[in-house]
């Protein structure tokens, strides 16, 4: 846990002389991992900064965390993801919206793993999307080490559930 306060300290500061930045914080969906990461605009539609990641098992390697960074470019900040009709008995049930609004991005992350025997490289490409707070990221990784047989480090698709704010 102490890593993962460091590491969100870390993001923080790197990110400080930005006016307004993006903070978040993820986990894989199997929770074999967890990302802070922090951010801000650099143009029209792009964000990006820097990420670290603490890997919450034993890792093949040794390696406990990961450095990198992160670039996203805005498809559509005013997506409409339909939800009653993709569950229509239980949507009517629940009393569900007919859509809401979420911004629809494509991201990239590029991380320093650090092993026993040299870094390697881990990198990630995808689509994702954000309703308020909420993220969800679906992306393919590929690792430069393709002999490990860590579920956590093979090259896959992925996918990411966490919360992210501009603060």
């Amino acid at each position: 846990m102490r890593r993962m306060i460091l590491a969100v300290i870390l993001c923080i500061c790197l990110a400080m002389p930005a006016a307004a930045m993006d903070v978040g914080i993820l986990t894989d969906a199997s929770t074999s991992r967890a990302e802070v990461r922090a951010g801000w605009d650099i143009g029209e539609g792009w964000s990006a900064g820097p990420l670290a990641t603490w890997y919450t098992e034993d890792v093949d390697g040794g390696t406990e965390w990961s450095v990198g960074g992160w670039a996203q470019l805005s498809v559509d900040p005013d997506a409409q993801i339909p939800i009653a009709s993709w569950l229509p008995g239980l949507g009517e049930l629940l009393n569900l919206p007919e859509s809401v609004q979420a911004e629809t991005y494509i991201v990239g992350k590029l991380e320093l793993l650090p092993y026993d025997d040299g870094p390697e490289l881990m990198g990630s490409v995808g689509a994702g999307a954000q309703v308020g707070p909420a993220v969800i990221e679906w992306v393919y990784q590929c690792v430069e080490q393709g002999a490990s047989t860590d579920p956590v480090l093979l090259s896959g698709p992925v996918l990411w559930v966490g919360l992210q704010w501009e603060i």
